[in-house]
């Protein structure tokens, strides 16, 4: 049976309420928001790192439900936030990226291996490259 509009509108209003408690309940409230909203929404780290033109992106290395592996990226000098995703998550919105580099994303935030941080470099020159 479909939801409803109304049914929809009350259960996001619900999971905000919950997410704005989840400041004063601690992190089980939180959890479970992003269960209701994105399935499951995990944060494996994140890094700084700077791209060919020596401009430091934020980046943080997601996996999601509903949007899968994803990274967010976000430059030192704006305020926008580019998102991309390994699993083609609305190609209109999200740059695409590979699994691979996704997953070499991944490690890197658990290992900081030098080797690894040069080829992050250039996958990053190349997603930039595509907003410019």
């Amino acid at each position: 049976m479909p939801i409803s509009t109304l049914e929809i509108i009350t259960l996001v209003k619900v999971s905000m309420e919950s997410y704005k408690a989840a400041r004063y309940a601690g992190y089980a409230v939180k959890s479970i928001y992003e269960d209701l909203v994105h399935s499951g929404k995990k944060e494996l780290g994140e890094f700084y790192l700077k791209d060919g033109n020596y401009i430091t992106w934020k980046i943080k290395v997601r996996v999601t439900g509903n949007r899968g592996r994803y990274l967010k990226l976000k430059s030192n000098l704006s305020d926008d936030t580019i998102r991309v995703s390994a699993d083609g998550y609305k190609p209109s919105k999200y740059l695409q990226m590979r699994l691979e580099e996704w997953m070499a994303f991944a490690a890197y935030v658990k290992t900081r291996d030098s080797r690894l941080k040069s080829c992050l470099e250039d996958v990053l020159d190349r997603l930039v490259a595509d907003v410019r």
